[in-house]
């Protein structure tokens, strides 16, 4: 069971594809090792903002 994961990293940019570049490099930084949830938030006046928060993946727990 998964109880806590620390967020490493957030990037918000305004080009959707722009962020994805972004996220595929912080990434393979960090070895490949990183759960990525994305959410876009929509202003009624100004162009949405992209957002990725990267965290951290835990340690498998010992087998009991």
């Amino acid at each position: 069971m998964i109880l806590h994961m620390q967020e490493i990293m957030r990037i918000v940019d305004s080009d959707e594809q722009s962020l994805a570049t972004r996220v595929e490099a912080a990434v393979a930084r960090l070895g490949g090792r990183a759960v990525v949830s994305r959410f876009t938030l929509w202003y009624t006046t100004r162009p949405p903002a992209y957002t990725a928060v990267l965290r951290s993946m835990p340690e498998p727990e010992p087998l009991q």
